[in-house]
Protein backbone atom coordinates (compact mmCIF):
# COMPACT_ATOMS: atom_id res chain seq x y z
CA UNK A 1 0.00 0.00 0.00
CA UNK A 2 1.20 3.05 -1.00
CA UNK A 3 2.67 5.78 1.52
CA UNK A 4 0.69 8.60 2.92
CA UNK A 5 2.56 11.93 1.64
CA UNK A 6 4.02 13.60 4.58
CA UNK A 7 2.16 16.66 5.95
CA UNK A 8 4.87 19.26 5.36
CA UNK A 9 4.14 18.79 1.56
CA UNK A 10 0.17 19.17 2.12
CA UNK A 11 1.27 22.94 3.76
CA UNK A 12 4.51 23.91 2.16
CA UNK A 13 4.30 21.77 -1.24
CA UNK A 14 3.20 24.87 -3.43
CA UNK A 15 5.01 27.71 -1.84
CA UNK A 16 8.10 27.53 -4.26
CA UNK A 17 7.99 29.74 -7.34
CA UNK A 18 6.85 27.39 -10.72
CA UNK A 19 9.77 26.32 -13.16
CA UNK A 20 8.73 24.00 -15.97
CA UNK A 21 10.48 20.84 -15.54
CA UNK A 22 12.23 21.70 -12.15
CA UNK A 23 9.47 18.25 -10.87
CA UNK A 24 11.49 16.17 -12.71
CA UNK A 25 15.11 17.97 -10.55
CA UNK A 26 16.81 14.77 -8.74
CA UNK A 27 15.31 12.24 -10.38
CA UNK A 28 17.27 10.13 -12.79
CA UNK A 29 15.34 8.54 -15.47
CA UNK A 30 17.41 5.42 -16.21
CA UNK A 31 17.77 4.47 -12.73
CA UNK A 32 15.07 5.30 -10.52
CA UNK A 33 11.58 3.14 -10.80
CA UNK A 34 8.70 5.07 -11.91
CA UNK A 35 6.57 4.73 -8.58
CA UNK A 36 9.25 6.66 -6.67
CA UNK A 37 9.62 9.54 -9.24
CA UNK A 38 7.24 11.94 -7.87
CA UNK A 39 6.82 11.14 -4.15
CA UNK A 40 7.68 14.02 -2.24
CA UNK A 41 6.99 16.63 -5.25
CA UNK A 42 4.12 18.98 -6.09
CA UNK A 43 2.15 18.76 -9.18
CA UNK A 44 0.53 22.19 -11.00
CA UNK A 45 -1.81 20.39 -12.76
CA UNK A 46 -4.28 22.28 -15.69
CA UNK A 47 -7.63 21.24 -16.55
CA UNK A 48 -10.44 22.35 -18.48
CA UNK A 49 -13.95 23.51 -17.07
CA UNK A 50 -15.40 20.38 -19.03
CA UNK A 51 -17.64 17.99 -16.94
CA UNK A 52 -17.72 15.20 -16.15
CA UNK A 53 -14.10 15.66 -16.38
CA UNK A 54 -13.26 18.55 -14.27
CA UNK A 55 -15.33 21.20 -12.99
CA UNK A 56 -15.17 23.80 -10.31
CA UNK A 57 -16.67 23.34 -6.74
CA UNK A 58 -15.45 25.52 -4.26
CA UNK A 59 -16.78 23.30 -1.24
CA UNK A 60 -14.36 20.53 -2.75
CA UNK A 61 -10.94 19.60 -1.32
CA UNK A 62 -9.05 21.28 -4.54
CA UNK A 63 -12.13 23.22 -5.20
CA UNK A 64 -12.28 20.67 -8.36
CA UNK A 65 -14.49 17.92 -8.99
CA UNK A 66 -14.62 15.44 -11.69
CA UNK A 67 -13.80 12.52 -13.43
CA UNK A 68 -9.87 13.80 -13.59
CA UNK A 69 -10.02 15.03 -9.69
CA UNK A 70 -10.85 11.35 -8.63
CA UNK A 71 -8.30 9.91 -10.89
CA UNK A 72 -5.81 12.33 -9.11
CA UNK A 73 -6.56 11.47 -6.05
CA UNK A 74 -5.90 7.78 -6.71
CA UNK A 75 -2.68 8.69 -8.71
CA UNK A 76 -1.32 10.97 -5.60
CA UNK A 77 -1.59 8.14 -3.06
CA UNK A 78 0.12 5.55 -5.32
CA UNK A 79 3.00 7.78 -5.91
CA UNK A 80 2.73 9.87 -2.89
CA UNK A 81 2.49 13.45 -3.99
CA UNK A 82 0.91 16.59 -3.74
CA UNK A 83 -0.83 19.02 -6.29
CA UNK A 84 -2.67 21.86 -7.20
CA UNK A 85 -5.41 22.55 -9.41
CA UNK A 86 -5.54 25.31 -12.30
CA UNK A 87 -7.87 26.77 -14.49
CA UNK A 88 -6.44 26.88 -18.68
CA UNK A 89 -9.43 28.35 -19.88
CA UNK A 90 -10.41 27.69 -23.90
CA UNK A 91 -9.08 28.84 -26.86
CA UNK A 92 -9.17 32.36 -27.33
CA UNK A 93 -9.75 34.18 -31.10
CA UNK A 94 -8.26 32.07 -33.72
CA UNK A 95 -6.29 29.36 -31.08
CA UNK A 96 -6.79 25.58 -32.13
CA UNK A 97 -7.65 23.43 -29.44
CA UNK A 98 -3.61 21.82 -30.09
CA UNK A 99 -2.72 25.66 -29.75
CA UNK A 100 -4.08 26.13 -26.47
CA UNK A 101 -2.65 23.08 -24.80
CA UNK A 102 0.94 23.41 -26.29
CA UNK A 103 0.70 26.94 -24.47
CA UNK A 104 -1.05 24.99 -21.36
CA UNK A 105 1.86 22.36 -21.03
CA UNK A 106 4.63 25.27 -20.96
CA UNK A 107 2.46 26.45 -17.78
CA UNK A 108 1.89 23.33 -16.04
CA UNK A 109 3.34 20.09 -15.11
CA UNK A 110 0.16 18.51 -16.29
CA UNK A 111 -2.36 19.23 -18.40
CA UNK A 112 -5.49 16.93 -17.52
CA UNK A 113 -8.98 16.78 -19.78
CA UNK A 114 -9.38 14.42 -22.70
CA UNK A 115 -6.88 14.83 -25.66
CA UNK A 116 -6.34 13.01 -28.79
CA UNK A 117 -3.61 12.18 -30.15
CA UNK A 118 -2.15 13.82 -33.26
CA UNK A 119 1.55 14.23 -34.96
CA UNK A 120 1.46 18.02 -34.13
CA UNK A 121 0.93 17.71 -30.62
CA UNK A 122 3.78 14.95 -30.50
CA UNK A 123 5.78 17.58 -31.64
CA UNK A 124 5.89 19.99 -29.16
CA UNK A 125 4.91 18.27 -25.99
CA UNK A 126 4.84 14.79 -24.40
CA UNK A 127 1.14 12.80 -24.62
CA UNK A 128 0.95 10.05 -22.20
CA UNK A 129 -0.84 6.89 -22.37
CA UNK A 130 -3.84 6.96 -22.98
CA UNK A 131 -6.60 6.01 -21.15
CA UNK A 132 -10.11 7.07 -22.38
CA UNK A 133 -11.71 6.33 -25.56
CA UNK A 134 -11.96 8.51 -27.92
CA UNK A 135 -12.37 6.18 -31.33
CA UNK A 136 -14.71 7.60 -33.58
CA UNK A 137 -18.04 6.09 -34.27
CA UNK A 138 -21.64 6.39 -35.91
CA UNK A 139 -23.83 6.77 -33.99
CA UNK A 140 -27.53 6.23 -35.31
CA UNK A 141 -31.00 6.30 -34.04
CA UNK A 142 -32.88 3.73 -32.96
CA UNK A 143 -36.40 4.55 -34.55
CA UNK A 144 -39.05 3.20 -31.52
CA UNK A 145 -42.57 2.19 -33.45
CA UNK A 146 -45.44 4.69 -32.70
CA UNK A 147 -48.72 4.15 -32.49
CA UNK A 148 -50.69 4.82 -36.13
CA UNK A 149 -53.60 6.09 -37.00
CA UNK A 150 -56.48 3.95 -38.25
CA UNK A 151 -56.25 4.40 -42.35
CA UNK A 152 -58.24 2.13 -45.05
CA UNK A 153 -54.81 0.20 -45.99
CA UNK A 154 -54.58 -1.34 -42.09
CA UNK A 155 -57.43 -3.42 -42.85
CA UNK A 156 -55.36 -5.11 -45.56
CA UNK A 157 -52.02 -5.73 -43.72
CA UNK A 158 -53.01 -9.08 -43.27
CA UNK A 159 -52.07 -10.04 -46.89
CA UNK A 160 -48.55 -8.41 -46.41
CA UNK A 161 -46.68 -11.31 -46.20
CA UNK A 162 -47.72 -12.66 -49.50
CA UNK A 163 -46.77 -10.70 -52.73
CA UNK A 164 -50.05 -10.10 -55.07
CA UNK A 165 -48.64 -12.59 -57.51
CA UNK A 166 -48.51 -15.37 -54.91
CA UNK A 167 -51.96 -14.51 -53.51
CA UNK A 168 -53.43 -14.98 -57.39
CA UNK A 169 -51.79 -18.30 -57.61
CA UNK A 170 -53.63 -19.35 -55.00
CA UNK A 171 -57.39 -17.92 -55.81
CA UNK A 172 -56.55 -19.57 -59.33
CA UNK A 173 -55.51 -22.59 -57.51
CA UNK A 174 -59.50 -22.76 -55.85
CA UNK A 175 -61.01 -22.01 -59.17
CA UNK A 176 -58.89 -24.77 -60.57
CA UNK A 177 -59.57 -27.18 -57.87
CA UNK A 178 -63.36 -26.60 -58.12
CA UNK A 179 -63.48 -26.90 -61.47
CA UNK A 180 -61.78 -30.24 -60.95
CA UNK A 181 -64.16 -31.17 -57.89
CA UNK A 182 -67.12 -30.80 -60.21
CA UNK A 183 -66.14 -32.17 -63.61
CA UNK A 184 -64.88 -35.46 -61.28
CA UNK A 185 -68.47 -35.68 -59.29
CA UNK A 186 -71.40 -34.12 -61.42
CA UNK A 187 -71.61 -37.95 -62.93
CA UNK A 188 -72.05 -39.42 -59.50
CA UNK A 189 -74.53 -36.69 -57.94
CA UNK A 190 -77.67 -35.26 -60.15
CA UNK A 191 -78.06 -31.36 -60.18
CA UNK A 192 -74.37 -31.20 -59.09
CA UNK A 193 -73.55 -27.46 -59.50
CA UNK A 194 -69.85 -26.11 -59.92
CA UNK A 195 -71.00 -23.34 -57.62
CA UNK A 196 -71.22 -25.88 -54.92
CA UNK A 197 -67.77 -27.09 -55.54
CA UNK A 198 -66.57 -23.99 -55.64
CA UNK A 199 -67.92 -23.59 -52.16
CA UNK A 200 -66.08 -26.63 -50.94
CA UNK A 201 -62.44 -25.46 -51.89
CA UNK A 202 -63.12 -22.06 -50.71
CA UNK A 203 -64.13 -23.74 -47.29
CA UNK A 204 -61.47 -25.87 -47.99
CA UNK A 205 -58.48 -22.90 -47.88
CA UNK A 206 -60.33 -20.95 -45.09
CA UNK A 207 -61.37 -24.05 -42.70
CA UNK A 208 -60.54 -27.15 -44.06
CA UNK A 209 -64.45 -27.40 -45.01
CA UNK A 210 -63.85 -30.65 -47.47
CA UNK A 211 -67.33 -32.61 -48.22
CA UNK A 212 -67.12 -36.21 -48.18
CA UNK A 213 -65.66 -37.21 -52.08
CA UNK A 214 -68.58 -38.83 -53.90
CA UNK A 215 -65.57 -40.31 -56.88
CA UNK A 216 -62.04 -41.66 -55.89
CA UNK A 217 -60.96 -39.58 -58.41
CA UNK A 218 -62.18 -36.09 -55.76
CA UNK A 219 -61.00 -38.07 -53.07
CA UNK A 220 -57.73 -38.51 -54.39
CA UNK A 221 -57.42 -34.77 -55.64
CA UNK A 222 -58.85 -33.46 -52.64
CA UNK A 223 -56.14 -35.04 -50.84
CA UNK A 224 -53.32 -33.09 -53.21
CA UNK A 225 -54.93 -30.18 -52.73
CA UNK A 226 -55.01 -30.48 -49.16
CA UNK A 227 -51.26 -30.89 -48.42
CA UNK A 228 -50.78 -28.07 -51.10
CA UNK A 229 -53.33 -26.00 -48.84
CA UNK A 230 -51.79 -27.67 -45.08
CA UNK A 231 -48.38 -26.28 -47.02
CA UNK A 232 -49.62 -23.25 -47.69
CA UNK A 233 -51.39 -22.43 -44.50
CA UNK A 234 -48.29 -23.47 -42.74
CA UNK A 235 -46.31 -20.89 -44.67
CA UNK A 236 -48.58 -18.10 -44.24
CA UNK A 237 -48.99 -18.68 -40.64
CA UNK A 238 -44.70 -18.12 -40.41
CA UNK A 239 -44.49 -15.71 -42.88
CA UNK A 240 -47.05 -13.61 -41.01
CA UNK A 241 -46.01 -14.18 -37.48
CA UNK A 242 -42.25 -12.79 -38.99
CA UNK A 243 -43.69 -9.60 -40.77
CA UNK A 244 -45.49 -8.99 -37.21
CA UNK A 245 -42.11 -9.25 -35.89
CA UNK A 246 -40.26 -7.58 -38.08
CA UNK A 247 -42.44 -5.09 -38.14
CA UNK A 248 -42.38 -4.01 -34.65
CA UNK A 249 -38.74 -4.17 -34.01
CA UNK A 250 -37.27 -0.65 -34.34
CA UNK A 251 -34.62 -0.37 -36.77
CA UNK A 252 -31.69 1.98 -36.69
CA UNK A 253 -31.25 4.95 -39.12
CA UNK A 254 -28.03 3.75 -40.38
CA UNK A 255 -25.40 0.80 -40.39
CA UNK A 256 -21.84 1.76 -41.68
CA UNK A 257 -20.86 4.35 -43.77
CA UNK A 258 -20.47 2.42 -46.45
CA UNK A 259 -24.64 2.08 -45.93
CA UNK A 260 -25.30 5.42 -45.76
CA UNK A 261 -23.17 6.16 -49.05
CA UNK A 262 -25.11 3.61 -51.24
CA UNK A 263 -28.47 4.53 -49.45
CA UNK A 264 -27.54 8.51 -50.10
CA UNK A 265 -28.31 8.81 -46.46
CA UNK A 266 -27.27 12.62 -44.23
CA UNK A 267 -24.53 12.33 -42.16
CA UNK A 268 -22.99 14.57 -39.83
CA UNK A 269 -19.45 14.71 -38.36
CA UNK A 270 -18.41 16.68 -35.44
CA UNK A 271 -15.35 18.74 -36.04
CA UNK A 272 -12.12 17.24 -34.72
CA UNK A 273 -9.07 15.76 -35.66
CA UNK A 274 -10.91 12.83 -36.82
CA UNK A 275 -12.22 14.57 -39.82
CA UNK A 276 -8.83 14.61 -42.26
CA UNK A 277 -8.72 10.80 -41.58
CA UNK A 278 -12.71 10.03 -42.36
CA UNK A 279 -12.22 12.01 -45.46
CA UNK A 280 -9.22 10.70 -46.74
CA UNK A 281 -10.78 7.06 -45.74
CA UNK A 282 -14.41 7.87 -47.50
CA UNK A 283 -13.41 10.69 -50.29
CA UNK A 284 -16.78 10.66 -51.93
CA UNK A 285 -18.70 10.44 -49.04
CA UNK A 286 -20.48 13.56 -48.35
CA UNK A 287 -21.32 14.98 -44.73
CA UNK A 288 -22.86 18.37 -42.41
CA UNK A 289 -19.73 19.30 -39.88
CA UNK A 290 -21.19 20.03 -36.92
CA UNK A 291 -19.99 21.95 -33.74
CA UNK A 292 -20.09 20.62 -30.27
CA UNK A 293 -21.24 17.98 -28.49
CA UNK A 294 -24.69 19.32 -27.74
CA UNK A 295 -25.37 20.30 -31.24
CA UNK A 296 -24.43 17.24 -32.26
CA UNK A 297 -26.57 14.95 -29.79
CA UNK A 298 -30.32 17.37 -30.98
CA UNK A 299 -29.75 16.94 -34.71
CA UNK A 300 -29.40 13.18 -34.83
CA UNK A 301 -32.17 13.21 -31.79
CA UNK A 302 -34.63 15.55 -34.45
CA UNK A 303 -33.63 13.56 -37.48
CA UNK A 304 -34.35 16.96 -39.81
CA UNK A 305 -30.67 17.24 -41.03
CA UNK A 306 -28.48 13.59 -39.42
CA UNK A 307 -29.50 10.15 -39.90
CA UNK A 308 -26.05 9.37 -38.40
CA UNK A 309 -23.24 11.49 -36.62
CA UNK A 310 -19.84 10.52 -35.96
CA UNK A 311 -18.48 11.85 -33.07
CA UNK A 312 -15.84 10.60 -30.37
CA UNK A 313 -16.67 7.43 -27.79
CA UNK A 314 -16.71 9.54 -24.80
CA UNK A 315 -19.21 12.35 -26.48
CA UNK A 316 -21.22 9.51 -27.15
CA UNK A 317 -21.35 7.85 -24.12
CA UNK A 318 -21.96 11.28 -22.52
CA UNK A 319 -25.24 11.33 -24.52
CA UNK A 320 -26.67 8.01 -23.40
CA UNK A 321 -26.39 9.34 -19.87
CA UNK A 322 -29.54 11.71 -20.73
CA UNK A 323 -32.85 9.31 -21.16
CA UNK A 324 -33.62 11.67 -23.76
CA UNK A 325 -30.81 10.11 -26.05
CA UNK A 326 -31.89 6.52 -24.73
CA UNK A 327 -32.38 5.56 -29.01
CA UNK A 328 -28.97 6.62 -29.55
CA UNK A 329 -26.53 3.51 -30.58
CA UNK A 330 -23.42 3.18 -31.85
CA UNK A 331 -23.78 1.11 -35.38
CA UNK A 332 -19.92 1.31 -36.66
CA UNK A 333 -16.35 1.96 -34.85
CA UNK A 334 -14.61 3.78 -37.89
CA UNK A 335 -11.29 3.15 -36.02
CA UNK A 336 -9.54 2.64 -32.51
CA UNK A 337 -8.13 5.71 -30.94
CA UNK A 338 -7.07 6.38 -27.26
CA UNK A 339 -7.07 9.86 -26.04
CA UNK A 340 -5.68 11.22 -22.39
CA UNK A 341 -3.03 14.07 -20.44
CA UNK A 342 -0.41 15.78 -21.70
CA UNK A 343 3.17 17.06 -20.16
CA UNK A 344 5.65 19.13 -21.29
CA UNK A 345 9.00 17.43 -22.91
CA UNK A 346 11.19 18.93 -19.71
CA UNK A 347 8.55 16.71 -17.15
CA UNK A 348 9.37 13.27 -18.55
CA UNK A 349 9.17 11.86 -15.09
CA UNK A 350 5.49 12.93 -15.18
CA UNK A 351 4.93 10.73 -17.50
CA UNK A 352 6.90 7.78 -16.41
CA UNK A 353 5.38 7.86 -12.73
CA UNK A 354 1.75 9.00 -14.37
CA UNK A 355 1.72 5.82 -16.74
CA UNK A 356 2.98 3.24 -14.29
CA UNK A 357 0.08 4.33 -12.26
CA UNK A 358 -2.17 4.26 -15.29
CA UNK A 359 -1.66 0.56 -15.75
CA UNK A 360 -2.32 -0.17 -12.08
CA UNK A 361 -5.20 1.40 -12.26
CA UNK A 362 -6.47 -0.31 -15.41
CA UNK A 363 -5.35 -3.67 -14.25
CA UNK A 364 -7.85 -3.82 -11.05
CA UNK A 365 -10.70 -1.43 -12.82
CA UNK A 366 -10.51 1.48 -11.04
CA UNK A 367 -10.38 3.85 -14.40
CA UNK A 368 -13.10 1.44 -15.73
CA UNK A 369 -15.15 1.91 -12.55
CA UNK A 370 -14.81 5.89 -12.02
CA UNK A 371 -15.25 6.42 -15.96
CA UNK A 372 -19.68 4.40 -15.63
CA UNK A 373 -19.51 6.54 -12.50
CA UNK A 374 -19.51 9.30 -14.42
CA UNK A 375 -20.70 8.06 -17.83
CA UNK A 376 -23.67 5.98 -16.40
CA UNK A 377 -26.17 4.65 -19.29
CA UNK A 378 -29.72 6.21 -18.53
CA UNK A 379 -32.57 4.39 -19.40
CA UNK A 380 -35.32 5.17 -21.74
CA UNK A 381 -37.87 7.43 -19.65
CA UNK A 382 -41.38 8.07 -20.00
CA UNK A 383 -42.47 11.11 -22.34
CA UNK A 384 -42.93 13.48 -19.78
CA UNK A 385 -39.30 12.92 -17.83
CA UNK A 386 -37.85 12.81 -21.27
CA UNK A 387 -39.35 16.40 -22.06
CA UNK A 388 -38.23 17.81 -18.70
CA UNK A 389 -34.54 16.71 -19.08
CA UNK A 390 -35.49 18.49 -22.37
CA UNK A 391 -35.96 21.34 -20.86
CA UNK A 392 -33.28 21.64 -18.48
CA UNK A 393 -30.91 20.99 -20.99
CA UNK A 394 -32.07 23.06 -23.21
CA UNK A 395 -32.37 25.73 -21.20
CA UNK A 396 -29.92 25.78 -18.77
CA UNK A 397 -26.13 25.79 -18.22
CA UNK A 398 -26.15 22.83 -16.13
CA UNK A 399 -25.26 19.35 -16.44
CA UNK A 400 -27.44 16.87 -15.23
CA UNK A 401 -25.13 14.08 -13.39
CA UNK A 402 -27.00 11.17 -11.52
CA UNK A 403 -23.65 10.56 -9.16
CA UNK A 404 -23.46 14.34 -7.46
CA UNK A 405 -26.43 15.93 -5.55
CA UNK A 406 -27.79 18.96 -6.53
CA UNK A 407 -25.87 20.99 -4.92
CA UNK A 408 -22.62 19.87 -7.22
CA UNK A 409 -24.40 20.04 -10.05
CA UNK A 410 -24.19 23.62 -10.17
CA UNK A 411 -20.95 24.31 -12.54
CA UNK A 412 -21.29 25.51 -16.14
CA UNK A 413 -20.92 23.16 -18.93
CA UNK A 414 -18.07 24.56 -21.88
CA UNK A 415 -19.09 26.47 -24.37
CA UNK A 416 -20.61 24.34 -27.42
CA UNK A 417 -19.66 26.55 -29.99
CA UNK A 418 -15.94 24.67 -30.81
CA UNK A 419 -15.11 21.04 -31.31
CA UNK A 420 -13.75 19.03 -28.69
CA UNK A 421 -10.20 19.04 -27.06
CA UNK A 422 -10.07 15.47 -28.13
CA UNK A 423 -10.02 16.87 -32.07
Amino acid sequence: MPLRPPLALLLLGGASAWERGQICRGVNLTSDPAEHMLRGKHLVVSDLVWSPFAYIDETAPKGWLGLDIDLLNQMSWMLGFTYEMKNMGYPGSGQTWTDHVIQGVQEADLVASWWGQSQARRDRAVQLKGHLDLSPVLTARRELSEEENFDWDAIFKWAQPFTKGLWALVISLVIVSGLTDWLAERDYQVGHKLTSSLYEYTAGVLWGGFEHPLSPASAFYQIVVGFILLVFVASYTANLAAFITISATPALTATSVDQMQVDGLNLCVMAGGWESRFSASYPRMSYLEIEGQVTGGEKLYDGQDCDAVIAPRNDYDSWRTDPKYCTFEVAETLWSEMGGWMTNMESNCVQYALEWALYGLQANGTTDNLYRKYMPIAPCAKESAVATDSFESTNSDLRLDPVRTKRQQRRLRPPDLMSDPGG
